[in-house]
């Protein structure tokens, strides 16, 4: 990991008073940090949707500051994006598709899986993500022998897309899916390029605006699944492990505040999306996960992934999950 670290020390005198006071010891990563004097900088990829938020609001209340972490935040498309950036050293952690990310694991590339970052909630309507069609004259049935449209092949998006049609009553099976960007999936649909999408916010705002059906969330076909987390290289994550331990509690504590105040979660939204004030006004947030390292979802992930043939065998979680204690 490019880690670059300067000198504060007028506030790593601070930080060792606050040590101190509260009685911190040398085994919380953040203090460790701080009583060197130094601020540890990251560049963290990130997408320009909802997915992201906890690492913008971490940015925004403090809580990397507070841990010595200096974020430069990368845009990436997608987790099929960003996996290669943080392979060739131009980023140094990652929000990452999970499924992907267990792909490209068993594929060989030495990942580190240190957090979960979202996960989908038991109430669909809070899903950010949704499957939209032209008008509610299409089925779940009626897209057998259509093209689907999903951010990256292969990936998440693909294999929820998959168990929510099933779960609806169609056959996923008989579906071709084709790789858009989110912010184009509308314009795919309305030309008739595609059938359905699934469109993640806030662009799912945006095609709903637009007159465009919502069918179902992703939720439907993947209640309790983690959807997003927090990727680095397996040599970052033994190098580097206060480093990503205290990255992980701040961006924990911001996933709260997220889940918590939505007026937060819009304030800080319009700092880096690129949609239209009224959209960012109205739209669905994704449900942070109450512990970064509660990795239980993923076994959920593998078993949807086996059952729809997306791998070929259970993924070596041993080797890719990474409990940081710092």
């Amino acid at each position: 990991m490019q880690l670059h670290s300067r000198t504060l020390a007028v506030l790593g005198a601070a930080a060792i008073g606050l040590a101190l006071l509260t009685g911190c010891g040398d085994d919380d990563p953040a203090t460790e940090t701080a009583a060197t004097g130094e601020t540890v900088q990251l560049r963290v990829g990130v997408p320009t949707t909802a997915n992201a938020l906890s690492a913008y609001v971490a940015e925004d209340i403090g809580a990397f500051a507070e841990r010595d972490i200096e974020v430069e935040f990368v845009p990436v498309l997608s987790g099929a994006e960003a996996i290669p950036m943080l392979m060739n050293d131009q980023i140094d952690v990652t929000l990452g598709d999970g499924f992907g990310t267990i792909t490209a694991a068993a594929n060989g590339l030495p990942l580190a899986v240190f957090g979960i970052a979202t996960i989908q909630p038991s109430d669909v309507a809070l899903d950010p993500a949704i499957i939209f069609v032209k008008d509610e004259s299409v089925t779940a049935q009626d897209l057998a022998g259509q093209r689907f449209a999903v951010s990256a092949l292969a990936g998440y998006h693909e294999l929820s897309s998959k168990s929510t049609i099933d779960t609806l009553g169609g056959d996923s099976s008989a579906v071709e899916y084709v790789e858009l960007t989110p912010a184009t999936m509308a314009d795919a649909i309305e030309g008739g390029d595609v059938a359905a999408a699934l469109i993640t916010e806030p662009y799912a705002t945006q095609a709903e605006q637009r007159g465009l059906y919502p069918l179902a969330a992703q939720a439907v076909g993947t209640q309790g699944v983690s959807g997003t987390l927090w990727v680095a290289t397996q040599q970052q994550a033994a190098e580097n492990a206060d480093v990503l331990a205290a990255f992980s509690e701040a961006v924990e504590a911001a996933g709260h505040a997220v889940n918590e105040d939505r007026e937060l979660a819009r304030r800080v939204a319009a700092t880096y999306m690129t949609v239209e004030l009224e959209v960012i006004e109205v739209m669905r947030f994704p449900t942070f996960t109450d512990s970064v390292t509660d990795f239980a979802s993923l076994d959920r992930l593998a078993e949807l992934a086996l059952e729809y043939d997306m791998l070929d065998e259970q993924p070596d979680f041993d080797s890719l999950i990474v409990e940081l204690t710092g």
